[in-house]
């Protein structure tokens, strides 16, 4: 989910690279009931405050659409979403309906409970700081395996390009919105090998990784921290879906 008024090029591009890996992929439109384009925006974002609205009914209607298709497993769902989106596909994580949830650069909300989460961050997005800390104060006393990854270099939108005008500003905002395309490869790998496997396990490996990167004490402890833990619940098949 990127929350735009059109649907760009870029979301068409990550939606056919996660088509391309034989997944089905549906971008709701949730600005499509609104007929003023400001009041559609400002009633979206409020939704990512209160986790009601419009926004969230038309979300659960994609998803059962989605799962009544005959070639989907409408019981195996993942929410990817980007900026906006991605306070969007950590609402939905909450519901018990999704298996993995993949947010970008979004605000989290709170999360009494969550399925396995991966996401990603630009260091220098501004407006992102204490995001990844929140996450993983939220998620730990959950026993939810989560990835939490810090892109050290990069800010705002590093998955995605913003073209023109519009892209020439944001990279010079305090967010340093830009895309980074062996970051967002990188991104791409890691919600792509959490959808295929289990996350308990993945989780684990892809922890170890992501604490190669990150340049803050509160994420994800290498070795022998928090992927190591996440490692012994899973043998110990202590995770359920939707936390505790």
């Amino acid at each position: 989910m990127q929350v735009e008024t059109v649907l760009s090029d870029e979301m068409r591009r990550v939606a056919h690279d996660l088509a391309a890996e034989s997944y089905a992929v549906l971008i709701p439109d949730l600005f499509a009931r609104g007929s003023v384009g400001a009041l559609c925006v400002a009633a979206t974002m409020r939704t990512t405050v209160t986790g009601r609205g419009a926004a969230m009914d038309d979300l659960e209607a994609a998803r059962r659409r989605l799962a009544d298709r005959s070639e989907v497993d409408g019981t195996r769902l993942g929410a990817v979403g980007f900026c906006m989106g991605g306070s969007f596909a950590l609402l939905l994580a909450r519901t018990g309906l999704y298996k993995v949830s993949a947010p970008f650069y979004g605000r989290p909300p709170d999360l009494p409970r969550s399925c396995p989460v991966v996401a990603g961050f630009g260091d220098r997005d501004v407006g992102m700081r204490g995001a990844p800390e929140k996450f993983t104060a939220d998620l730990d006393p959950l026993d939810v395996p989560h990835d939490v990854k810090v892109y050290p270099d990069e800010g705002h939108s590093f998955f995605t390009r913003t073209p023109g005008l519009t892209g020439r500003v944001v990279r010079r905002l305090p967010i340093r919105a830009e895309y980074h395309e062996a970051s967002a490869h990188d991104a791409h790998r890691r919600v792509v090998r959490v959808l295929r496997g289990a996350p308990r396990l993945l989780m684990s490996e892809l922890a170890s990784e992501s604490s190669t990167q990150r340049p803050r004490e509160a994420l994800t402890e290498p070795g022998g921290g928090r992927s190591a833990e996440l490692a012994q619940q899973a043998a110990a098949g202590r995770y359920s879906e939707g936390g505790r």
